[in-house]
Parts: structure tokens; sequence; C-alpha cells
């Protein structure tokens, strides 16, 4: 993650986070992310991710934060966590989006959005089309250095 799609989603979480917000971190990585979430004042994040180094790097992160007990960590996918999420947070390159992503329109509750960022510039508009085909839209499109983060809601 660059600098300038860690500012964009920090900014979107900071401004779309509520009291009983349920935050779902869709290839967490080390969960800062998810971290971010709680800190901003959602009261739960789960992260999930398909690599056991980064749930232990995420749970570590949590731990070394005091953020244990609200950023829980699962090795998988979204099928660990109950939808719906009021947020969906997915930072994954364009090819693991297109494999993973299909679900996060279904992951969202009424009135849900989902940041999407990690992918090109390039791809913004396949990005785009695939997520306008699973019932998505865009509400804001944003590209810095090279790279694409899309605001989708359904």
């Amino acid at each position: 993650m660059t600098a300038d799609e860690m500012r964009y989603d920090l900014q979107v979480i900071a401004s779309w986070i509520e009291p009983e917000a349920r935050v779902l971190d869709l290839g967490c990585g080390t969960g800062v992310l998810s971290l971010a979430a709680v800190l901003f004042g959602a009261p739960r994040c789960l992260g999930v991710d398909v690599d056991p180094e980064a749930i232990s790097a995420a749970q570590q992160n949590a731990v070394l934060n005091n953020l244990q007990d609200r950023a829980l960590f699962r090795l998988g996918s979204s099928r660990e966590g109950s939808p719906p999420y009021s947020l969906v947070l997915a930072n994954l390159v364009g090819a693991v989006l297109f494999n993973a992503g299909g679900e996060i329109p279904i992951l969202l509750s009424p009135g849900g959005i989902a940041v999407v960022s990690g992918f090109s510039g390039k791809q913004s508009g396949d990005v785009q089309t695939f997520f306008s085909r699973r019932g998505a839209w865009v509400l804001k499109e944003r590209r810095e250095s090279g790279w694409a983060a899309l605001l989708l809601a359904t």
C-alpha cells in the first residue's frame, strides 16, 4: 500500500465510521486499515487474509496497539465473518480483486459502502465494470501516483 492509497483509505474511514459500524477488511495484510477503523470509532473490525503470516502480523499489531479486543483477524476469506457490513475495505491488487472481490457488493448492508484500492489507474475502468456487473456503483474515483481507489455503494 502506497502512502497515497493509505491517505485516501484513512480519509474515507474517518468520514464514514459510525458508532455502530460493522467493518470488514478483506485482504487485511498487516491490519493497518482494520486498526484505523477501530481507532476512528468502529466498535469492531474483522480483518481476513489468506496469508497466515499476514494474520500473525495483524494480530501482533493489534496487541501492540492494545486493540486486540476490537480488531479481530482470521485466516480465510469474507466467509469467515457474518455480513452485512456497513463498510468493507479491500486494498488488493487487480488480479486478486478480480478473483476475490466479486462478493463485496453482497457483503454490504443497505446504505453501506466499500473502499476498493490497491490497483493501477490503468485498471480502474475494468474494476468499475467488474463491480457494476455485480450491482455496485461508483460514488467516487481517485487516482494518484499511478494507483486508483473507488468508493462503491449498492
